[in-house]
């Protein structure tokens, strides 16, 4: 949004913001890929396992935790209405 007063800027276009984002989603996607994989590689799958189940976990209690914070704030959000 260019309406939002910056006080400082770090990319000078926006082309290479998304270069640069693409380029850490895709270096850290991949290293957690292959440190999930890579016991399995090595027939430790309950290593695998809990790599997998322990960030689903965590997912889960914080989602069930911000669940609990919106109903004890009544907390309700504004449509996002874009306009052309």
């Amino acid at each position: 949004n260019k309406k939002i007063n910056r006080p400082f800027e770090i990319f000078k276009s926006r082309t290479s913001v998304i270069i640069a984002t693409v380029l850490t989603s895709v270096t850290v996607g991949f290293a957690n890929i292959f440190t999930i994989i890579e016991p399995a590689f090595s027939k430790d799958i309950a290593s695998t396992l809990w790599m997998i189940a322990g960030p689903l976990f965590f997912t889960v209690v914080a989602l069930l935790m911000f669940r609990r914070y919106e109903k004890s704030k009544n907390v309700v959000y504004a449509k996002n209405e874009l306009k052309n």
